[in-house]
């Protein structure tokens, strides 16, 4: 599949005896890789099998704390599903899918991780010529709402029970001898989802998503078709309450607190309406607060072109959050502390990203490198300047990116 360069996420671009089996060029004793089937809507329409058109699963493994993983690989080659692509990838493509991992990761989001990215020395023809690579990513599992809809499209009510019984017994024991654990699955699913899309705020779709799954697992969820379909609805109509009770425990963290307030909500509303109405950078924004909260108000003023209103919530938030911290230097000091641990200096900004992918498909991985480093150490001080600043809006202006990115 490839040849021996590789770029390992954790160190140098190097050459290695591992790297036989990071580019697909020798299997790990005992693996049987698989392609997986799934199913889900494409352009607007349900396909009932689609399939990993370039990834392949190497199989599992458990780390020393007892927890399982999935190794695959990305770009290997042409599978099943292919669907007459090629069934290979690109390195700009593949480095873009580590740092993104990575830069989930250092957030403390739940993520896939890139294990290495190697190139394998062949072309890859898209819009243009362009170098080739292999991925290869861990994650907890590669399981997709597709998965279940798979089985259920295809009518095969044994094997979506069999894939359910699994997913309970790997993701959630807790639940293995429930008496309605296929509908305490779904909501399970339901609250785990709420809280991740709540670290990145995407709530509809991810409602629109879990509704597919729940018509998969209808024949699973009650002993008639009616109550099925009843007990399914509500956990789906409970989506948005549990997405808005984990949205607002995340943003509240961020503005400074620790302990619920009947007011919290209103006032994180205001905040984000604030810097949606002048588009104003939340990085940056949420970065300002930890002045503020020293008692400079001028950065967050600076970002907001409307300093009355922004001077209206900061002596609503100052009010909140002294109530918690205390008003002296010490209270102010460390709330500034704790708003400097949880809202990042350092994002993945596509500019920058973009500067290092250029980099690196000219043969230059120390940008990378450079850019790793940061977004593994997202609150850090001490992060490169040049990569906390916003992308410039000439560069946004003629961003573009797809879906195979």
């Amino acid at each position: 599949m490839g040849r021996d360069d590789t770029t390992s996420t954790g160190n140098s671009r190097r050459r290695c005896g591992s790297s036989s089996l990071l580019s697909g060029n020798q299997l790990p004793e005992g693996a049987k890789p698989i392609a997986q089937a799934y199913a889900g809507h494409q352009f607007g329409r349900f396909a009932p099998q689609l399939g990993d058109g370039r990834a392949v699963i190497l199989g599992e493994i458990t780390d020393r704390g007892g927890k399982r993983y999935d190794v695959a690989f990305k770009g290997s080659g042409p599978t099943p599903f292919s669907r007459g692509e090629d069934g290979k990838a690109a390195v700009g493509p593949m480095l873009r899918e580590a740092i993104m991992g990575e830069a989930l990761a250092g957030l403390g989001i739940p993520t896939s991780r890139a294990l290495a990215v190697v190139a394998t020395g062949e072309p890859v023809y898209r819009e243009r010529v362009l170098p080739g690579a292999v991925l290869t990513r861990i994650a907890a599992s590669h399981l997709r709402i597709g998965t279940f809809e798979f089985f259920a499209a295809h009518g095969s009510v044994d094997q979506l029970q069999q894939l359910v019984d699994y997913a309970i017994t790997r993701h959630y024991p807790d639940l293995t001898e429930a008496s309605d654990r296929y509908l305490a699955f779904l909501a399970a699913v339901a609250d785990r989802q709420a809280a991740l899309i709540a670290q990145w705020n995407q709530p509809l779709i991810a409602q629109w998503n879990l509704a597919r799954l729940a018509e998969a697992l209808l024949p699973l969820l009650g002993p008639t078709p009616p109550q099925s379909v009843e007990a399914a609805q509500a956990v789906i109509d409970s989506f948005p309450g549990r997405f808005t009770y984990f949205w607002n425990r995340q943003i509240a963290r961020k503005l400074g607190w620790q302990m619920e307030h009947p007011d919290d909500a209103a006032l994180i509303d205001e905040w984000c309406r604030l810097l949606a109405q002048h588009q104003v950078d939340w990085t940056l924004a949420f970065r300002a607060l930890i002045a503020a909260a020293r008692g400079d108000r001028q950065p967050l003023l600076t970002l907001v072109a409307e300093p009355h209103a922004t001077t209206a919530w900061l002596e609503k938030w100052h009010r909140r959050t002294m109530a918690e911290w205390g008003d002296g230097p010490t209270g102010r000091e460390k709330l500034a502390d704790w708003l400097a641990a949880v809202n990042p200096l350092v994002i993945a900004r596509n500019e920058a990203i973009e500067r290092v992918l250029t980099a690196a498909e000219a043969g230059d991985l120390a940008p990378f490198q450079e850019l790793i480093t940061a977004l593994r150490h997202p609150f850090s001080p001490s992060a490169p300047v040049h990569l906390t600043i916003p992308s410039s809006a000439t560069f946004m202006a003629q961003f573009r990116t797809f879906c195979g990115t």
